[in-house]
């Protein structure tokens, strides 16, 4: 009898046991899908906002393909006045990064030093835009606008990859 009594217990209990675990189941699993859906998303959202350019960047080109351009001299650019007052000054030296095989590159790429006068204006008028103040507080901002004018200057073309400074000077 003890035996018999001892198998309905266990029984019992397996039968608990799965009931409980179908509970589980059908009530934390789709709850695990939803977070999970929403980390993807949060997740996805974060690559997005690191990875702003959609037309490529010097980072997904092929290191082969991409093709840079230094102008001359470095420019000697007034920055706007900024919180003190005073007039501030930036010199740098501009050096284009481009994609050869990008859209555009075999009509301005390859003679890009013809338009460097136009380079350059685009540049001091992009740059003058700052002041000292933001020019420090987000230089890369200030490198994407400069691109992003660039990119408007030569017809919205996606061969410019990036802009950087191979020198600067700020007074």
């Amino acid at each position: 009898m003890k035996k018999n009594l001892l198998t309905v217990v266990i029984l019992a209990m397996v039968l608990v046991n799965l009931v409980l675990s179908c509970l589980i189941v059908f009530t934390l699993v789709p709850q695990a899908k939803n977070v999970n859906a929403l980390i993807t998303q949060i997740a996805t959202a974060i690559d997005l906002d690191l990875n702003t350019d959609k037309e490529g960047n010097a980072s997904t080109v092929p290191l082969d393909q991409v093709v840079t351009y230094s102008l001359e001299e470095n420019l000697t650019i007034p920055l706007k006045a900024g919180e003190d007052g005073e007039s501030h000054m930036a010199v740098l030296g501009i050096t284009i990064s481009m994609d050869s095989k990008g859209d555009g590159y075999s009509d301005y790429g390859s003679t890009i030093a013809d338009r460097e006068d136009l380079i350059k204006s685009t540049i001091i008028k992009t740059v003058s835009q700052f002041s000292l103040e933001e020019f420090y507080e987000d230089t890369d901002g200030v490198k994407d606008t400069i691109l992003e004018e660039l990119k408007n200057l030569f017809a919205g073309t996606s061969f410019l990859l990036s802009v950087e400074f191979n020198y600067m000077v700020t007074q």
